[in-house]
């Protein structure tokens, strides 16, 4: 992938890199690049050249917020292993750091990267992670939203239906404080 000219991220200005920066910044939760149809292997391939790059410039928090967006694009696109391993790896790397805002994101992508497999007591487990990872600090309403909506799916498909009305409704709560809804 080449950007004007360019044939790898060490090649790019400073102040595109800034720029990068700045687009980038909450990968999980609005992307840019995401927003325009039908670049989906844009995206791949983006977050694929972006982890290389931080690598090689050793931007640590910047690669994890990185991979983490790079997990969930191949999460969406069915490459459920690969997926997986990626986040394995991060949650260790994430937990080293102490980053807890990002481990609630990672824990909860890895608890809709298990219910897409079907495996519901991993999917618990890693839901309980993220709100125990959501609990030690504040999180932003979408994120709560996010993991009330998992519980409420989660609760569902056990049957449990009076539990997972509750929490579809502070889904919805959380949702409708942001105006989403």
């Amino acid at each position: 992938m080449t950007f004007n000219g360019a044939s790898s991220w060490e090649q790019v200005p400073y102040q595109l890199e800034n720029l990068w920066r700045i687009l980038w910044i909450d990968l999980s939760r609005s992307c840019p690049v995401a927003k325009i149809p039908g670049t989906f292997s844009l995206q791949i391939a983006l977050c694929k050249e972006m982890v290389q790059w931080t690598r090689a410039e050793k931007r640590t928090f910047l690669r994890q917020r990185v991979e983490a967006r790079f997990a969930a694009l191949l999460m969406e696109n069915k490459e459920f292993s690969e997926a997986l391993t990626l986040l394995s790896s991060l949650v260790k790397d994430v937990r080293r750091l102490d980053d807890k805002l990002l481990l609630g994101d990672i824990n909860l992508l890895e608890s809709k990267l298990h219910f897409s497999l079907r495996n519901l007591p991993k999917a618990k487990a890693a839901l309980t992670a993220a709100r125990t990872a959501a609990n030690a600090i504040h999180v932003p309403p979408a994120q709560q939203g996010a993991i009330d909506l998992q519980s409420g799916l989660l609760h569902a498909e056990e049957k449990d239906y009076k539990i997972a009305y509750s929490y579809f409704f502070e889904a919805f709560e959380s949702f409708n404080k942001m105006n989403k809804i």
